[in-house]
C-alpha cells in the first residue's frame, strides 16, 4: 500500500516537472532574445542594364543629363554620335555592374529598415568592344523604407550616387557632374515575411523621373532569400 502511494507520488511529481520544464521552453522562445544584428541581410548581385531609348533626341538629351555638358563635348569630340546612338537603340552598348548593399532593421521599430550600400559599373560598346565609361557609385537613401509598405507596393527605390573612374577619352579631363539616379527594384514575397529580389523580372533605371533603362539581375540567385519572420523574438531595449 504504501509503495503504490509512492509511486503516485512520484508519478506526479515527475508530470509537474515535465510541465514546469515544458512552460519555461514556451517561456524562452517568447522572449526577445535575439540580437537586432542577427536580422542585418547582405547581399552581392551582379547584372546587365540595357538602355531605353525610343529614338536619337531621346538618347542624346539622357547621356548629356547623365554625363554634365563639360565631359560631353570630350564625347562628341572623340566619339561618332550617330554611330554611338545606333549601337544603343541596337541594345550592343550596355553597363555591366555589381551590387553590394546591406539591410538592417530600425531597432526602434522593426517594421522599419535602411539600406546602405555600394556599386560599380562599366559601359561597354560591344561593337567595337571598347570601354567607354566606368564609374562607382554609393546608396545614398537616408529615409527608412517600411516593411509593412512592402505588401502595397512591391518596390525598393534605390538613390544613388555616381562616381566617374575612367575617363570618357584618354588623356582628357573629367568634370564633376551629379544627377538623380534611382533603381527601382522589384521585390518578391514568397511566403509571410520571407522576400527576394523578383529575379524573373526586369528593373528600371530612373533618371530625373524619366526612365532610361532596365536591369536584369544574373545567376545564381536561387540561394538569395530574405527571411525576415521570428521579429517578436528580437530584443528591442536598445
Amino acid at each position: 500500500m504504501l509503495l503504490k502511494k509512492y509511486k503516485r507520488l512520484f508519478s506526479l511529481g515527475r508530470a509537474s516537472l515535465l510541465l514546469f520544464l515544458l512552460l519555461n521552453i514556451l517561456n524562452i522562445s517568447c522572449l526577445r532574445i535575439i540580437p537586432i544584428q542577427m536580422a542585418r541581410i547582405t547581399q552581392i548581385e551582379n547584372y546587365v542594364q540595357t538602355y531605353k531609348f525610343n529614338n536619337a533626341a531621346q538618347a542624346k538629351s539622357v547621356l548629356q543629363k547623365t554625363v554634365g555638358e563639360k565631359n560631353w563635348k570630350i564625347i562628341e569630340e572623340h566619339y561618332v554620335f550617330g554611330d554611338v546612338v545606333q549601337d544603343m537603340l541596337d541594345g550592343m552598348i550596355v553597363v555591366e555592374g555589381s551590387l553590394i548593399f546591406d539591410m538592417s532593421l530600425d531597432p526602434k521599430n522593426n517594421d522599419h529598415f535602411y539600406i546602405k550600400g555600394f556599386g560599380q559599373y562599366h559601359v561597354h560598346r560591344k561593337t567595337t568592344n571598347d570601354i567607354i565609361m566606368s564609374a562607382d557609385y554609393r546608396i545614398i537613401n537616408q529615409e527608412p523604407f517600411s516593411l509593412s509598405k512592402l505588401k502595397e507596393d512591391p518596390f525598393l527605390e534605390i538613390e544613388v550616387k555616381r562616381y566617374y573612374t575612367r575617363y570618357f577619352a584618354s588623356g582628357e579631363p573629367h568634370f564633376w557632374h551629379e544627377v538623380p539616379l534611382r533603381f527601382r527594384l522589384k521585390i518578391k514575397t514568397l511566403e509571410e515575411g520571407v522576400h527576394m529580389l523578383d529575379y524573373e523580372q526586369k528593373h528600371k533605371v530612373i533618371i530625373e523621373e524619366e526612365e532610361v533603362g532596365e536591369i536584369q539581375f544574373l545567376p545564381p540567385y536561387e540561394h538569395q532569400i530574405i527571411d525576415l519572420r521570428s521579429l517578436d523574438r528580437l530584443r528591442n531595449d536598445y
